[in-house]
């Protein structure tokens, strides 16, 4: 689910990163893209994609170093 919608930003444009899954493939996965470029295409932003679970392991990254650093 995209629990982050509206909250991943691309790092070139700065707009929203949709949320889509990939079913082509023996494993699905699912990722942000630039909404931006999925909009108007390659010569307005690059293609910046990022997969969930690797959102998903940097917030536990950040968090823990937050937990562990005294920081809330």
């Amino acid at each position: 689910t995209p629990i982050f919608a509206g909250l991943v930003k691309c790092a070139d444009c700065g707009w929203s990163m949709r949320f889509a899954t990939n079913k082509a493939n023996k494993t699905p996965y699912s990722y942000y893209s630039c909404s931006f470029y999925g909009q108007f295409g390659k010569g307005y932003c690059s293609m910046h994609y990022i997969r969930y679970d690797v959102v998903i392991r940097q917030i536990k990254r950040c968090r823990f170093h937050q937990i562990k650093t005294g920081l809330s």
